[in-house]
């Protein structure tokens, strides 16, 4: 019972972090919540006591505990493929416009092939548009802007809701995991 307030970055205000948290809500009744988005990490002062984080946190000044794991995939709309050409191996990213979410284009890619035992590793390459809001990602992507890395639920859900207006490039390729971090 008593007011909760949770920290979440956008990333997660939708699809499975939304069920859960209506699950909680459910369980617990007498739970006032008061669910606010965080675009930077956490930090000393903040005034952030609870928060769902996509990456890892280092010295926020709150005990911080990986929780689960994103898979991620690159993808692009079929019509931007047509256009600019299918990536058949790593290499070839490097040549295509990039949509960003979090920075993930401003660190190396790493990419890996189980099927192989293969890894890539491509380097950071200029982003036409880098953005904090998965939906606002996948809006461009959609429309072409060029390729993106996004978690595979929320490609599968967007694919869902809007069929054939995502595509995964490099379907034997995973990008690294992103860890998902509860600070507290």
């Amino acid at each position: 019972a008593g007011k909760l307030t949770v920290h979440a970055h956008p990333l997660f205000m939708r699809g499975w972090f939304m069920h859960s948290v209506e699950a909680f809500l459910q369980r617990f009744a007498e739970i006032e919540l008061n669910l606010l988005t965080l675009t930077h990490p956490p930090g000393d002062g903040s005034g952030v006591s609870l928060c769902l984080w996509p990456g890892e946190l280092v010295d926020c000044g709150l005990r911080c505990e990986v929780v689960g794991q994103l898979s991620r995939g690159i993808y692009a709309h079929p019509d931007y493929l047509a256009a600019h050409g299918t990536p058949s191996h790593p290499r070839e990213l490097a040549d295509h416009r990039w949509v960003d979410m979090l920075g993930d284009r401003r660190t190396p890619l790493e990419l890996h092939n189980a099927g192989q035992g293969t890894s890539y590793r491509l380097a950071p390459i200029r982003n036409r548009v880098r953005t904090d809001q998965l939906v606002l990602q996948a809006d461009a992507i959609a429309r072409g802007q060029g390729l993106g890395v996004m978690p595979d639920w929320a490609a599968a859900k967007r694919s869902q809701a809007h069929p054939g207006t995502l595509s995964r490039c490099l379907p034997g390729w995973s990008v690294t995991p992103l860890p998902v971090t509860l600070a507290y």
